[in-house]
């Protein structure tokens, strides 16, 4: 997605996972990356020269053992093994922020004073909305910027449940490996239905 302005502004782009991080977690992925796509996006169009980084880190919350699955995915049983805080910074070596205006760039139609529109466009909304996704998946953002030495952005989620199959082996369909409302199951739960 990123390839063309990356290669054209002569940027590097690393992304840092932790070694053992599981590969299921019960989250919304879709809203995830427009969060990721607004702020990369925004750290590539602030940063002339260097590199955007984007990190991911967890850290142990609470540990429940189950013996019983309640999740089903493609024939496979899945059981709740934690739960974790998530956290994502997304660094760059751009132009930064002032201090003073740190706290106003995530209000709607807000830019940086003296940024000219010619150079950068946008509409002042893309943070706005970041902060808007992130909060309706009960986590937090915050900024840390100098100016000419550029920003970290930093989203935490606090809550994220991890599942492992209990059945270890992989996957054989790769391409319909994505959780879904078409191919999850939920099995021996209550349910219950509000109708206005």
């Amino acid at each position: 997605l990123f390839l063309y302005e990356i290669k054209r502004k002569d940027l590097n782009l690393t992304l840092k996972i932790p070694k053992n991080v599981k590969k299921y977690c019960l989250f919304d992925k879709e809203r995830l990356r427009q969060i990721l796509i607004n702020l990369i996006g925004n750290a590539i169009k602030f940063t002339k020269k260097g590199k955007i980084e984007i990190e991911l880190q967890e850290k142990l919350k609470r540990v429940q053992k189950k013996e019983q699955s309640n999740i089903v995915f493609q024939d496979k049983d899945f059981k709740f093994t934690c739960e974790k805080e998530i956290k994502i910074l997304v660094k760059d070596t751009g132009i930064g922020i002032p201090k003073d205006q740190i706290d106003r760039i995530f209000l709607p139609f807000e830019q940086v004073e003296g940024q000219s529109f010619e150079t950068y466009g946008g509409t002042g909304l893309g943070l706005s909305i970041t902060k808007g996704l992130v909060e309706a998946l009960n986590g937090s953002i915050s900024v840390k910027s100098e100016l000419t030495k550029g920003s970290t952005f930093e989203i935490v989620f606090s809550r994220i449940e991890e599942y492992e199959s209990i059945n270890q082996e992989e996957f054989t369909d790769h391409s319909s490996k994505d959780i879904t409302t078409d191919n999850i199951l939920i099995k021996n739960s209550n349910i219950g239905l509000l109708i206005d």
